[in-house]
């Protein structure tokens, strides 16, 4: 599930701390199941590997909530802010003057 990384700095060394939360998170693993090495805050301490790790909470999230979650990756709304904003008030049903937040873009 998880692949071991080589993290390094620019002089070719793993910086402080990396390396050691990627074993310890690993080790997790080894005992426990995946949610309980994400929400157990006693796995990751100077990198918080464990949010990279999102998941094990849409699994939740979905869980919770079924078919009313909506997720915009940051790549949707780098790629066409305005439409992934549109689709957003919609999902919640709120709504928004398209030609003003047109005109808010413009000016951005």
């Amino acid at each position: 599930m998880f692949a071991r990384m080589k993290l390094k700095g620019i002089d070719g060394r793993a910086p402080p701390g990396r390396t050691v939360e990627v074993d310890r998170f690993t080790e997790c693993l080894h005992g426990n199941t995946l949610r309980y090495c994400c929400y157990s805050g006693k796995n990751s301490l100077k990198v918080r590997l464990h949010i990279g790790v999102y998941y094990c909470y849409l699994l939740d999230w979905h869980r919770n909530f079924g078919d009313n979650l909506l997720i915009v990756t940051l790549e949707e709304y780098s790629r066409d802010k305005l439409a992934t904003l549109l689709a957003v008030f919609k999902f919640l049903d709120i709504e928004v003057d398209s030609d003003k937040l047109v005109e808010f873009f413009k000016r951005e």
